[in-house]
C-alpha cells in the first residue's frame, strides 16, 4: 500500500467521541455495556431502559415516570398509576385535568356506523354502555337487558319497570298502555250532576289500572 494510505481505512471525526455518531450500531449493547440507557437491536427496535425491546420503541422503568410530554401548560404523563392529561400525578388509570375538562366521542357523519358508545365491562365483557344513535338522534343507557332511551322530543322510554321510591310528580297527563289511556276511570250511575255528559261509560273498566265507583 502507498505510504500515505492507512490500512485498514478508518474515518476520522472532527470532534472527539463522534467517530460512530452516524452509525446506529453505536447505541447497541455489543458496542458497549449491557446497561446502556438507549439500546437499538438488530431489527431496529429501540429500547430505553431495556436491552430487549418488544416494540419499535419501548420505554421501561421501575422508578419515576415512563413518559412525559410538555407543550406549554399542557402535559401528558405516563407513570405506574396511569395516564394523566393536564396533570403530572394521575390518581387513576386515566385522569384528565383542565379548567374545561370536556371529553368527546366524535363520529364522522359520513361513516356507515350509526352508534357511538362508551362501554364499561368486566374482564373484557361488555356490561354497561352509554350511547348516541345518529340515525335516530336517540341517546340511551343500557345495563344488560334493560335500557333507558332519551328522545329529542322529551320522551323517556324504558323497556322495563319504573319504580319510584318517594313522591311522583307529573305536570302533565299520566297515560298508560299502548293506547295511552288515563289510569283512573270514575263510574257513577245515579244522581249525576248536570255535567253528566263528561263521564264516558262506553269504555270497559277492565282496560284501566284503577277503578272507582259502582
Amino acid at each position: 500500500a502507498p505510504l500515505d494510505e492507512m490500512v485498514p481505512r478508518q474515518r476520522f471525526a472532527s470532534a472527539p467521541y463522534a467517530m460512530y455518531a452516524d452509525h446506529a450500531a453505536a447505541l447497541t449493547a455489543p458496542n458497549g455495556n449491557s446497561d446502556h440507557a438507549v439500546h437499538v437491536d438488530n431489527n431496529g427496535q429501540v429500547g430505553i431502559g431495556t436491552t430487549s425491546p418488544q416494540a419499535q420503541l419501548q420505554i421501561s422503568t421501575t422508578t419515576g415516570s415512563a413518559l412525559q410530554v410538555n407543550a406549554g401548560d399542557q402535559q401528558v404523563m405516563v407513570n405506574a398509576t396511569g395516564l394523566g392529561i393536564g396533570t403530572k400525578t394521575p390518581a387513576v388509570p386515566l385522569q384528565v385535568r383542565s379548567d374545561d375538562a370536556d371529553m368527546m366521542l366524535d363520529m364522522n357523519s359520513a361513516s356507515p356506523a350509526k352508534r357511538s358508545e362508551y362501554l364499561i365491562g368486566v374482564d373484557g365483557q361488555r356490561e354497561v354502555s352509554l350511547y348516541y344513535d345518529k340515525s335516530t338522534t336517540q341517546a340511551g343507557f343500557i345495563n344488560g337487558p334493560s335500557s333507558l332511551v332519551l328522545h329529542r322530543n322529551g320522551i323517556i322510554e324504558s323497556n322495563a319497570s319504573l319504580r319510584v321510591n318517594g313522591t311522583f310528580h307529573a305536570t302533565g297527563d299520566l297515560l298508560l298502555g299502548p293506547n295511552a289511556l288515563k289510569p283512573v276511570l270514575i263510574q257513577h250511575y245515579g244522581g249525576l250532576p248536570e255535567d253528566r255528559e263528561y263521564f264516558d261509560t262506553g269504555i270497559s273498566a277492565n282496560v284501566y289500572q284503577c277503578t272507582t265507583g259502582a
